[in-house]
């Protein structure tokens, strides 16, 4: 892998494999079926959940079960789901699926770059990489890659016998080593094996750590990104400090050799050596030229001695200066495992009540000598440079300390990192919690969440204080702070975010969810699907705008209320049928022992539509609301699924967390109601422009056709009376013409003789039984001419009019004049007697004639 991240185009390790590696996950994968590879999946095969059918009970037994089940709902009377009600125990569903969206922590083992702290993967998504590229790296289709999932089980393995982070290509060769032993290989089988693991392990780095998914992951991983990004900061500055150090040494020497004790015969004695008996040495020293005007003065000599002396101690200082202050119910049991991991940090055990007191004091004391330092290096610089001038630089470094401080050298200071558990923090460190909030100081504050956990309290009012003490949000009110809200199962999002709370020059809160040891998968996993804990980060010193602070990504289909997810389930007898099963917070704390009573099981043959889905009742009205049950959907062992009533007081719990999850869903720009707000309100001023402008294009319309209609008609009438009196149309005077009538006259009387003494004219002139079209009055509206193109044709002015009456149906005549728009088509009576329906087709044909 070493070689390919130098030489290949796929980029980051952070970058999903996609292709053909993708196959190896999931062969679904559309991809070249030559190039997928089906022997290896690292999904699990399950079985669908099954719905029993039942017998339906009398209206009586029917109408008696849901009297007791409303009375549950209201006083959690009858509740439990562990009083004998069900002799198969229940999961919620989405726990009890193998292969969950995140149950099975597939994000561990974590490989993490030790040599560049932004290179991180998942060990399975290197494992798949390494194996996608058979054509370079020949991984066989055989007894390797066959039992790709058997070795890396064994990778597991070899990482439970290890107490912490441990080398990469170590635990390879071992996981190996071990595998071929359980396997009993010999001969060609093992030379196979050990070839194909060659070859596998060509395509994987060949440096880094990995870490596994244990109670002490928060600990390994905040201790790599202070050791790999931390000390790169430092490393940075440590840089230019040996570059002042050695300019400011180089000045010294320069001033020693100008001092008048240079010019001293001895001393030129002792500085020329065995050149003394070739020169007359008391001769030169009255020569050389007198140096006094090029001394330094002494004020300035001891400055830089000052400033040389503290940034010696600078190395040690910084690389050295991390200091961890744990609550000592943290600390027991793991002491000898912290100082390994922390090293070379110091780690100190603090209580509930000096905690703040402490790291208080510490802070104090290491950010003074981190002044003096950045004083010092700065004071340096400026004493190359040959610009320091003691009337303003004195009173300005007299009184500079850390507020004056660059954000980039700030990512230098050492880190201090207070660790507490949120009950802690809430009953006996608020004070100093916010102090250090309020002075945005740079300490950095590890609180583990144990809230909720089958260990708290028997004080039910005290546990539900704690359950909304939402320790991140109240974080984030301080506005410059960088806070961290998350589990263990994404640690590439904690890491990152580590490494950025570590560099942040605020105060940092990483609040992170610690697991219930009874069942730590199942538990995390839920309080991160049901909202219990949404994961965000809020970076206070990201931008101005207040919404790029925030990132919510890190949650399961974070658009939504509730993670939705299908499951295909089947009946008695094997009848197939999907399931959309949100999770939500009731799925969550039916985990929880001490709420047993607030969920009591609903047998199928109760099932009525009163019986509605949590995540469906919350979004119905009160009124809606008022003859419903919510219920969630549960899974037995023996893989029947079940509905599981959940108590008014559990409602209430379920609405509180979820009005928490919108308030982060708002922060992070998802489905913000200002948005929406803003969005309405553009649309009904987007509606209102397009009315306005609807109206006026009518309005418009209406007066052109209507000046159309006045100018048209006239011609239209005129024309027609030509007609009808038999005259040449085109001798008609207009109505608007200022011409003498009597010239008209005379000039359409003879044709109207002539017409008369030959017959054949008369029958040419136009038969009011005849189709027509007032054709100057036409609105291209396509209507006729869609109906029959060779009946009716446009002019060169795209008016309609009759080409040949005889190409098409009276029918057709008939439709077409009661299709038009403005009523302009006349069809006279049929031409052909023969054609059907005539007499009904004529009736129609009357209004328009």
């Amino acid at each position: 892998m070493a070689d390919k991240q130098k030489t290949g185009n796929r980029g980051s390790m952070m970058e999903f494999f996609k292709d053909d590696s993708a196959a190896i996950i999931d062969p679904s994968i559309d991809i070249k079926a030559e190039d997928r590879v089906v022997e290896t999946s690292f999904k699990t095969e399950i079985t669908q959940p099954i719905i029993k059918k039942v017998t339906n009970p009398s209206q009586e037994e029917l109408d008696a079960w849901w009297r007791e089940l409303r009375l549950f709902f209201q006083t959690t009377e009858g509740g439990g789901l562990t009083k004998g009600q069900n002799s198969s125990p229940l999961m919620p569903l989405l726990l009890a699926r193998p292969g969950g969206p995140r149950l099975d922590l597939e994000h561990y083992p974590f490989w993490l770059d030790e040599k560049n702290g932004k290179e991180f993967a998942t060990f399975k998504n290197l494992a798949a990489e390494a194996l996608s590229d058979k054509a370079k790296f020949n991984v066989s289709v055989g007894l390797f890659r066959d039992r790709i999932d058997e070795f890396l089980a064994e990778m597991s393995a070899q990482l439970d016998e290890e107490f912490s982070a441990f080398s990469f290509t170590h635990v390879l060769d071992r996981a190996a080593t071990s595998y071929i032993e359980k396997l009993g290989l010999l001969g060609d089988d093992k030379k196979l094996f050990e070839q194909d693991f060659t070859s596998f392990k060509k395509n994987l780095p060949d440096h880094g750590i990995l870490i596994r998914k244990t109670e002490n992951t928060y600990y390994q991983l905040l201790a790599a990104a202070m050791s790999i990004a931390g000390n790169a900061s430092k490393n940075g500055l440590l840089a230019e400090i040996e570059g002042t150090l050695a300019g400011l040494n180089d000045l010294l020497a320069i001033q020693e050799e100008n001092d008048e004790e240079s010019k001293d015969p001895e001393h030129l004695k002792s500085t020329f050596g065995d050149a003394e008996g070739m020169l007359d040495l008391d001769k030169l020293s009255s020569m050389l030229p007198d140096g006094a005007a090029e001394l330094m003065p002494k004020e300035r000599v001891e400055r830089i001695n000052s400033v040389i002396a503290k940034l010696k101690s600078a190395e040690d200082f910084l690389l050295n200066g991390n200091q961890i202050f744990i609550q000592e119910d943290l600390h027991k049991g793991k002491e000898e495992f912290l100082a390994d991991m922390f090293a070379p940090a110091s780690i100190a055990k603090v209580s509930g009540k000096n905690a703040g007191e402490k790291v208080l004091k510490a802070f104090q004391q290491t950010i003074n000598n981190f002044e003096e330092l950045i004083a010092a290096t700065r004071i340096g610089e400026l004493e190359l440079k040959g610009i320091y001038d003691p009337s303003t630089h004195d009173l300005f470094f007299n009184r500079f300390n850390w507020r004056l401080i660059t954000e980039e050298e700030m990512q230098s200071f050492p880190s201090i990192v207070l660790m507490l558990d949120s009950r802690t923090i809430a009953k006996e460190q608020m004070n100093s919690f916010s102090f250090i909030l309020s002075k945005n100081l740079p300490i950095k504050i590890l609180a583990l969440r144990t809230i909720d956990k089958e260990t708290i309290e028997k004080d039910n009012l005290l546990e539900e204080a704690f359950e909304s003490f939402e320790l991140g949000s109240m974080a984030v009110s301080y506005r410059n702070t960088f806070v961290l809200q998350g589990s263990i199962l994404s640690p590439h999002y904690l890491y990152k975010g580590f490494n950025d709370g570590l560099a942040a020059p605020t105060t940092a809160i990483f609040y992170l969810l610690q697991e219930n040891s009874t069942d730590p998968v199942a538990w995390s996993s839920a309080a991160v699907e049901g909202r219990a804990f949404p994961g965000f980060i809020f970076n206070g010193k990201h931008g101005t705008d207040w919404g790029s602070r925030f990132n919510i990504t890190d949650n399961p289909q974070p658009e939504l209320n509730w993670p939705l997810y299908t499951y295909d389930v089947t009946d008695e007898n094997e009848e197939s049928d999907h399931l959309d099963v949100a999770f939500t917070y009731a799925d969550y704390k039916v985990l929880n022992a001490k709420y047993d009573a607030d969920f009591k099981l609903v047998p199928p043959a109760y099932w009525t539509s009163d019986l509605v889905n949590l995540a469906d009742y919350l979004l119905l009205d009160e009124q809606e609301q008022y003859v419903k049950v919510p219920f969630i959907w549960m899974l037995a062992a023996n893989n029947v699924l079940q509905k599981v009533a959940v108590s008014w007081e559990m409602l209430m719990m379920v609405y509180e967390k979820q009005d928490y999850w919108h308030f982060i869903q708002e922060n992070g720009g998802v489905n913000s109601f200002h948005v929406q707000q803003a969005l309405q309100k553009e649309k009904a001023r987007l509606e209102a422009e397009a009315e306005i402008e609807i109206n006026e294009l009518k309005q418009t319309h209406e007066q052109a056709l209507e000046e159309v209609k006045k100018e048209t008609t006239a011609a239209a009438m005129e024309r027609l009376t030509s007609m009808l009196l038999d005259l040449d149309p085109s001798a008609v005077i207009p109505a608007s013409s200022k011409t003498e009538p009597t010239t008209g006259m005379s000039e359409v009387q003879e044709p109207s003789v002539e017409k008369v003494a030959e017959p054949e004219e008369e029958e040419e002139s136009l038969s009011m039984d005849e189709p027509w079209i007032e054709t100057p009055l036409c609105t291209t509206c396509n209507e006729c001419t869609e109906l029959n193109g060779e009946m009716f044709k446009y002019n060169a002015d795209k008016m309609a009019y009759i080409t040949d009456p005889k190409a098409g149906t009276y029918a057709q005549l008939v439709d077409a004049a009661e299709k038009c728009p403005v009523h302009i088509i006349h069809p006279g009576k049929p031409l052909n007697p023969d054609e059907a329906d005539l007499e009904a087709l004529m009736k129609r044909a009357e209004k328009f004639n």
